[in-house]
């Protein structure tokens, strides 16, 4: 009789923990989540679309990351402006220029898809070559590349500040002007986009997109700055 109410005790003490461990060991499938999917050319829409902000706009610095290589159309907008570029000096190749050959080496490419319809602009950009796992400020400019970062002017605004070149985040924000900020992976790719509610129906746009050495500041008095101009490319917007 004594064993039997042993052998009944130990039996109740261990119920509840095989429970508890049979639970912390279900797996993902099981317990009603899923691991994220690798991302496949039918997916890559649906990816950029959960890295959108409830208003439909992407964050500052959020970017969708992966491999590009030579014809890697995985994600290709189909977009009437489409402009690649090989960052090289200015007398060689004025198409896209690198000003600090050690963040933005020569050779590295940069290719810029613009779709602007329906009253709003999708703008995709992809990079290859540049240093891994690094943070780039990026932004659309008014002026073409030239010798130096600062022959691209300002930031492209939609609705521009009177007072010229802004750092006020009314208009120095990601939705009124086109930021790209993006993060290279291990290899120095990246690729990231910015949806706009406007388009350039008014017959202005930019000419070119920036390369920054960091993140793009927010707060009022440094809205839009990103540190030193590393690198420009022509863009057909």
């Amino acid at each position: 009789m004594k064993r039997s109410l042993i052998t009944l005790g130990a039996a109740l003490v261990a119920a509840p923990l095989l429970a508890a461990c049979s639970s912390s060991s279900t797996s993902p499938a099981a317990s009603g989540t899923s691991a994220p999917a690798a991302p496949t050319t039918a997916s890559a829409p649906s990816t950029m679309a959960m890295d959108m902000s409830a208003d439909g706009h992407l964050s500052p610095g959020t970017a969708m990351h992966g491999a590009m290589t030579d014809g890697d159309t995985r994600t290709d907008l189909g977009a009437a402006h489409k402009t690649d570029g090989v960052f090289g000096d200015f007398a060689a190749n004025p198409a896209a220029v690198t000003y600090d050959a050690t963040k933005v080496p020569a050779g590295a490419k940069a290719t810029v898809q613009v779709l602007a319809a329906g009253g709003s602009t999708l703008v995709k950009m992809e990079l290859a070559g540049l240093l891994p796992n690094t943070v780039y400020g990026s932004h659309a400019h008014v002026n073409a590349c030239g010798a130096d970062g600062d022959a691209a002017g300002g930031h492209f605004e939609h609705t521009p500040d009177p007072k010229g070149a802004s750092t006020d985040p009314q208009f120095a924000n990601p939705t009124n002007e086109i930021w790209l900020d993006f993060r290279t992976d291990e290899q120095g790719h990246a690729v990231v986009w910015s949806k706009q509610p406007w388009d350039f129906s008014d017959g202005r746009a930019p000419k070119s997109v920036v390369l920054h050495a960091m993140k793009t500041e927010t707060a009022a008095g440094s809205a839009g700055k990103a540190g030193n101009r590393l690198a420009c490319v022509n863009a057909a917007f």
